[in-house]
């Protein structure tokens, strides 16, 4: 079953990184930023106190549309740079960490993540699944929020309202707001509790399910129960990820002089 789950008001006016679209995270914003997280966790603290909320941003160096596109410049700093600063500004999660295949092309990467201080762990190639598996049984995590580095716009806020949908009751193996595009693509959140991702790790046997990690759970509703994260904002008509060329020199022509 797919249960819907929409924001009570048109955007959480609590939280400063919401403007019309919800957007962009504004770095002057930092201190009540953190005033906000303490108002979310008193808010979760009923729901989350035996949770363990980790997020695992996937990058690799061999996309082959574009190929290299998680170290091209944006704003003076390479995009996974931006998506791994975004990423730690969400207050609903515990632990964050940077997976990347190992191959010589992501050793770029490790450096970079590490600056940023993000913890880097390997995967195995064309079996993202199982990675993403025995790196959340590593840090002992209850849910796991998934993450692709192709969202340079990723917004924190948002992380953190897919999160609190995951948590809110009735419980749920799935949350997220790519089953119905209603947010902006480049905006996608995923959260799955350990259960859920164990029992895909077991039944997904196709290529595809296991390089693209929650692909089994979306097409297999009846196994699982997944809520479905919609704004009222109904934007998913725009394209903010970037895939080819032609997504990163419009990302790069949008992007504000300061980063």
């Amino acid at each position: 079953p797919i249960l819907e789950y929409t924001p009570l008001s048109r955007f959480d006016e609590s939280c400063p990184f919401f403007e019309q679209c919800g957007v962009l995270a504004c770095k002057t914003e930092i201190e009540n930023r953190a005033r906000y997280r303490t108002r979310a966790h008193a808010r979760l603290a009923p729901t989350r106190a035996a949770t363990m909320i980790l997020a695992i941003v996937q990058a690799r160096m061999e996309s082959t549309r574009l190929p290299g596109k998680a170290m091209l410049d944006l704003g003076g700093k390479p995009m996974l740079w931006h998506v791994l600063m975004r990423v730690r500004q969400a207050t609903t999660l515990d632990q964050i960490i940077l997976l990347t295949p190992w191959t010589d092309a992501n050793e770029v990467l490790i450096p970079l993540a590490e600056h940023c201080g993000i913890e880097v762990i390997r995967s195995t190639p064309n079996n993202l699944l199982a990675s993403y598996l025995e790196a959340a049984r590593s840090f002992d995590a209850s849910a796991i929020v998934r993450i692709t580095a192709d969202c340079p716009l990723i917004n924190p806020a948002v992380i953190d309202q897919v999160v609190m949908a995951f948590l809110a009751p009735p419980p749920c193996d799935y949350a997220a707001n790519v089953l119905h595009y209603t947010w902006p693509e480049g905006l996608d959140t995923e959260v799955l509790t350990m259960e859920a991702l164990t029992r895909c790790e077991q039944l997904a046997t196709a290529l595809a399910d296991r390089q693209h990690v929650t692909t089994y759970i979306r097409t297999h509703p009846e196994q699982f129960t997944l809520r479905s994260v919609e704004s009222p904002l109904r934007l998913g008509h725009l394209h903010w990820s970037v895939d080819t060329a032609q997504d990163f020199e419009m990302m790069r022509l949008l992007w504000p002089t300061n980063g």
